[in-house]
C-alpha cells in the first residue's frame, strides 16, 4: 500500500492493541472450510517451535497440527520454545501461515512428538509445517549454500525413497 500521507488513509476498524485479548484458537481449526466467509482478523495461537527457517519463518506445532509463522520482527527462538503468536491467517504454497505476526515467548518448553507418516500420505502437503517422522532409503545428500545480506548459511537436503515414491527432506 502506497499513499502520499496518512490523511489519505481511513481506518475502518482498529486491530486489538493487546494481542493477549484475542481469543485463543486451535491451529487445526484455522484453515477448515466452514461455508462462511473467512475472517481477515488477527488470530492468536500457542504452540511449540519445531523449526526455525533461514528465511525467518518459524514452524509452530500444537498437537498434530502445524503452521508457519512469518513474524514482522525476527525473534531469537530455538526448537522447543513454547510461544504465543498473533497474526493474520494466509496460505503460502502448501503451508498454513500466520503473516505479520507478533511472537511472545512463554516461560516453558515443550517437546513435540513427530507424526509418523508415509511418503504417500505426505505428498499432498497435509503435513507441511508439521514435524513428521518418515522411513526411507537415502538416495542423495545435498548441501546448498545460501548468501543473503552478507550472511552465509548451509542447508542440507536428503532425497529418500519409500517403495516407489521419492521425497526430499530438508534438515
Amino acid at each position: 500500500l502506497m499513499v502520499q500521507d496518512f490523511a489519505s488513509l481511513h481506518v475502518i476498524r482498529a486491530g486489538a492493541e493487546d494481542k493477549s485479548e484475542l481469543p485463543l484458537s486451535q491451529i487445526g481449526r484455522l484453515f477448515r472450510y466452514s461455508g462462511k466467509p473467512q475472517s481477515r482478523d488477527q488470530v492468536r495461537v500457542r504452540g511449540a517451535v519445531t523449526c526455525v527457517r533461514p528465511d525467518g519463518g518459524i514452524c509452530v506445532q500444537s498437537g498434530k497440527e502445524g503452521l508457519v509463522v512469518r513474524p514482522g520482527v525476527l525473534e531469537n527462538l530455538k526448537i522447543g520454545d513454547f510461544i504465543e503468536v498473533a497474526g493474520f491467517p494466509a496460505f503460502n504454497s502448501y503451508s498454513p501461515t500466520l503473516q505479520d505476526a507478533t511472537v511472545r515467548k512463554l516461560d516453558e518448553t515443550k517437546i513435540v512428538e513427530p507424526v509418523a507418516v508415509s511418503a504417500v500420505d505426505a505428498q499432498f502437503g497435509k503435513y507441511d509445517a508439521t514435524l513428521v517422522e518418515m522411513i526411507g532409503i537415502v538416495v542423495l545428500r545435498q548441501r546448498m549454500t545460501k548468501r543473503s545480506e552478507g550472511k552465509t548459511s548451509d542447508e542440507w537436503f536428503l532425497t529418500l525413497r519409500d517403495k516407489d515414491k521419492l521425497f526430499t527432506a530438508e534438515l
